[in-house]
């Protein structure tokens, strides 16, 4: 009996021995389950990970193609306004050029102009006696003149083709002087005498009043024909008697042979004159040769005048133009250059950027590496 117990003993220890490895092998298997399910764990997290800097990285390569897409922009930008840089500043060399051209013209002109001025002022060209006393006539020197008194070569304007004609028509007609009465002439006659200042022809307003020729029209039609001298001038109708006395009983031509011709035909009765100054005198004297060529005449005088003040009205707007061009060209460049040294900035803020970028995308390559080696380790268990 006491064996059999021994041995049920034996047996009842054996059996709480396996029933102790059994809850030991039990808790093992629930460890590694639990490990297990701790790997797997985080390996779904790793994997997130990985995906989620994956994604992260996509946008970050996202923004750095659009900064680099912006950087080749302002860098196109820079180039585009370096060339239209290029362009003011040769078209800015061009207009100071032409600046330069324009001043020195009209500084020209201005002094031609002033001088023309003066010598108008001045009387020149006309007869010493005559000069000296229409100066005083300026000056009031003499109280007594009434009325207003010119020159007759100053009160008539001509086309630039005739002047050479009218200049020898009239003669020395051109420095008669002109009154409003005989009364004012007889005055300005006095004046004369008593300042010893010479002789002058006087034209009183009230008492000239010439006739024209009377011309047929088998005269009118000849070859050569231009009309008759006081009807191709143009001058104040109050001055129409003066003009008419002095130049309605001569005729213009063309030339020489045609003069001649017309001359024959009147039987040497007219004055005629050419454009280029020949005369032919009634009773059939011919007059011509060389003319001196004065460089004020007093009948282009005038005309020279208003010619070079519109010249110098024209040459300064254009001064004025090419001044606002040359402004503006200037402030052209100075806005261009100005947008460049911001561009240059941006690129340079941009390039920053790009920088940051590519350490973050490098760091993200890096964290990835390391995700997926744990990755590889964890999945070898």
């Amino acid at each position: 009996m006491k064996e059999i117990e021994n041995i049920k003993n034996s047996l009842n220890m054996k059996k709480n021995d396996e029933s102790n490895n059994i809850i030991i092998l039990n808790n093992n298997i629930e460890g590694i389950e639990q490990k297990l399910e701790s790997i797997k764990t985080e390996i779904e997290g790793i994997r997130n990970s990985i995906k989620i800097n994956e994604t992260t990285k996509a946008v970050l390569n996202g923004e750095g193609i659009k900064i680099l897409q912006k950087i080749d922009d302002y860098n196109t930008k820079i180039k585009e306004n370096k060339i239209n840089i290029g362009k003011s500043r040769h078209n800015q060399t061009i207009g100071e050029k032409r600046l330069r051209e324009l001043l020195a013209t009209s500084n020209k002109v201005d002094a031609n102009l002033n001088m023309l001025i003066n010598l108008e002022k001045q009387y020149e060209g006309y007869n010493k006696s005559v000069k000296t006393l229409m100066q005083h006539v300026d000056n009031k020197r003499i109280s007594n003149l009434k009325g207003q008194c010119y020159i007759l070569g100053e009160i008539i304007k001509v086309e630039k083709k005739f002047e050479t004609a009218m200049e020898i028509a009239l003669g020395s007609s051109l420095s008669n002087i002109i009154t409003e009465d005989e009364n004012g002439a007889k005055i300005l006659i006095e004046y004369l005498k008593k300042h010893s200042l010479g002789r002058a022809t006087f034209l009183p307003l009230n008492t000239v009043k010439g006739r024209i020729v009377e011309l047929g029209n088998n005269i009118k039609s000849m070859s050569g024909f231009i009309g008759i001298a006081s009807e191709i001038l143009n001058y104040d109708s109050k001055f129409k008697g003066i003009i008419d006395y002095a130049l309605g009983r001569t005729l213009i031509c063309d030339n020489m042979d045609n003069a001649i011709k017309i001359a024959r035909t009147l039987n040497y009765r007219q004055k005629i004159v050419t454009l280029s100054g020949e005369v032919i005198n009634p009773g059939g004297a011919l007059t011509g040769g060389s003319i001196y060529n004065k460089s004020n005449n007093v009948i282009g005088r005038k005309r020279e005048i208003e010619e070079l003040k519109i010249r110098f009205d024209v040459l300064n707007k254009e001064v004025k133009e090419k001044n606002i061009l040359l402004k503006n060209l200037n402030e052209q460049i100075k806005e261009l250059d100005e947008e460049n040294l911001n561009l240059r900035d941006y690129v340079h803020f941009e390039n920053i950027e790009k920088t940051k970028i590519n350490e973050k995308i490098n760091s993200l390559k890096d964290d990835t590496i390391k995700l997926k080696n744990s990755l590889n380790e964890n999945e070898k268990i």
